[in-house]
């Protein structure tokens, strides 16, 4: 087992050679997250948690069908993608009609549109919100439930990167995750948003894997289209934080510091050719540790 943990070290930092402008960019990212957080020690823990969740991801997820593990640098996504640019520019109208009426159900619209028009747009917005647009889209067009991520396999590094941000969390500030709060308080509402969360969860983990595989066919870059899809997925939230009180700014900063861990949930996607661990790490993430 060593040694598999070893060579997942070495193919990632191979990587990093690899992909310099994507390694400068995530660099400059935990440096800002790093430097304005307002807790560092618990910002340097949660980096160093999802750069070891990688590699943890990396060394348990089971080899590709082709025998592969982790290689990055060529396009081959594990998941088929047919006409990555056309899709691409449907999967991101889908997108923007998903985030206005996101918008829209923040009150920015209010007293803009006529009633009609506006239960129109909530109406498609949140088909598209919750990935039934895409999906239906995607499957008629021929795509499989295994193409586009419905493969039972690798939940063991799902529930490992679990384990690394929970102890990690516990760590550096045991009364500041939630789930540790709730049960303190015997809030056990709080552990029943676990099950309401999932077709949220789901639909940000697809709607991750299409930007993702789309974006790595385009470009040729595997490592490009695991970057720049956890960007505008990490910003969707946006408008939220700003619906809840938050300033612009803040709701800036606090997109910025969940790309991390975006990344790892990311990674063990397009690492597995599954949705399953994915979803699985991103339900169970109760433990506060992107908000230094």
């Amino acid at each position: 087992m060593t040694h598999r943990f070893a060579r997942a070290a070495a193919r990632r930092v191979a990587d990093v050679r690899a992909h310099p402008v994507v390694s400068a960019v995530l660099l400059a990212l935990a440096a800002r997250i790093a430097t304005t957080a307002a807790d560092t020690t618990k910002a340097v823990v949660y980096l160093a948690a999802c750069a070891s969740c990688v590699v943890l991801a990396d060394a348990l997820a089971p080899s590709a069908p082709d025998g592969r593990r982790g290689e990055t640098t060529a396009a081959e996504p594990r998941l088929r993608v047919v006409r990555p640019g056309p899709e691409f520019v449907v999967l991101a109208w889908m997108a923007l009609v998903a985030t206005l009426a996101t918008l829209v159900r923040a009150g920015a619209f209010d007293g803009a549109l006529p009633p009609l028009v506006r239960a129109a747009v909530l109406l498609a917005g949140i088909a598209c919100l919750f990935q039934v647009v895409p999906v239906l889209w995607l499957m008629v067009r021929g795509y499989r439930t295994r193409d586009l991520g419905g493969r039972w396999t690798g939940a063991a590094a799902g529930l490992a990167c679990v384990a690394v941000v929970a102890a990690a969390a516990v760590a550096v500030d045991p009364d500041g995750a939630p789930v540790v709060r709730a049960a303190r308080l015997g809030a056990w509402g709080e552990f029943a948003l676990l099950v309401t969360a999932l077709p949220q969860v789901f639909a940000e983990e697809f709607l991750r894997m299409t930007f993702q595989t789309r974006i790595a066919a385009l470009t040729r870059n595997a490592a490009l289209g695991w970057l720049l899809a956890a960007i505008p997925w990490a910003f969707l939230h946006a408008p939220m934080w700003v619906a809840n009180g938050d300033t612009v700014a803040g709701a800036v900063g606090g997109s910025l510091r969940i790309v991390p861990i975006g990344l790892v949930w990311g990674f063990l996607t397009w690492r597995t050719g599954s949705l399953v661990p994915a979803v699985i790490a991103h339900a169970l993430n109760l433990w506060g540790l992107q908000n230094p």
